[in-house]
């Protein structure tokens, strides 16, 4: 009986229709627009301090938990997730 799985297939057209607008979406601040103040010679510093976060869907599971953190100008940092994966996707 195949009616239980098109549960499925419609949460993932769902979330296949999210993903294609966001990646369809005109942001309001075009980054390449030469237009404007142009600042010759701008420096500075972001820090963080103890910073808390949780997902919207989880609230209860804490991500960062009094994170502190000091980028200097000039720098570029990532933050990114480790996840593990059963059944890595492989492709060609």
């Amino acid at each position: 009986m195949a009616l239980p799985e098109v549960k499925y297939f419609t949460e993932a057209s769902v979330a296949a229709s999210r993903i294609f607008d966001r990646i369809d979406r005109v942001p309001e601040i075009d980054g390449e627009d030469t237009r404007g103040l142009v600042l010759e010679d701008i420096r500075g510093e972001v820090e963080f301090r103890n910073v808390m976060f949780t997902y919207p869907s989880r609230p209860d599971t804490v991500v960062l938990k009094d994170l502190n953190l000091k980028i200097e100008a000039g720098k570029t940092v990532a933050l990114v997730d480790q996840v593990e994966v059963e059944n890595p996707l492989s492709l060609p």
